[in-house]
């Protein structure tokens, strides 16, 4: 599944089908407001992110398992977390499994990194998308990170 959008920076249309909120799409107008990162937003916010490891050149010292989870599904998950105000178990499989996810988001949550992405996401939003994402705040779902979203955004704004 591909969130990419074009490269102007413009919203993205999805089919229903290809959307993971298309649930929410058809049953409630509020849920509308959300959609996936555009690329132009997905490049700011990433310049946030520390660069990834770099793997050894020598194939007996590269460590196995599985490849990291794109950071950018994580944050869109995370979008889609609270614009939905579901439980990670409601999670569509498009996102990856929601442990992983979990496991990111708190990671970015107890590390700082993600106070930064978030302050950096609202700075790109309208008053309008702002108001909405305070909203959805107030009916959050439980946990650190979501916490930690919630006093930013009360600090911030």
């Amino acid at each position: 599944m591909d969130f990419n959008a074009e490269t102007t920076g413009e919203s993205i249309d999805l089919p229903l089908s290809e959307n993971p909120s298309s649930e929410c799409l058809k049953s409630s107008p509020a849920c509308r407001a959300w959609l996936p990162l555009s690329n132009l937003q997905w490049t700011q916010l990433a310049r946030n992110l520390p660069p990834p490891k770099r793997e050894p050149k020598l194939k007996h010292l590269r460590k196995g398992g599985r490849p990291r989870h794109d950071d950018r599904l994580c944050f869109e998950a995370l979008l889609w977390l609270l614009a939905h105000g579901a439980s990670w178990r409601r999670l569509p499989q498009d996102f990856g499994h929601r442990s992983t996810l979990h496991e990111r988001i708190s990671q970015w949550a107890f590390s700082g990194l993600l106070a930064r992405l978030w302050i950096h996401y609202l700075s790109q939003q309208s008053p309008n998308e702002i108001a909405f994402w305070k909203k959805c705040l107030r009916s959050r779902p439980k946990g650190h990170a979501f916490a930690v979203l919630e006093t930013v955004t009360r600090i911030v704004l």
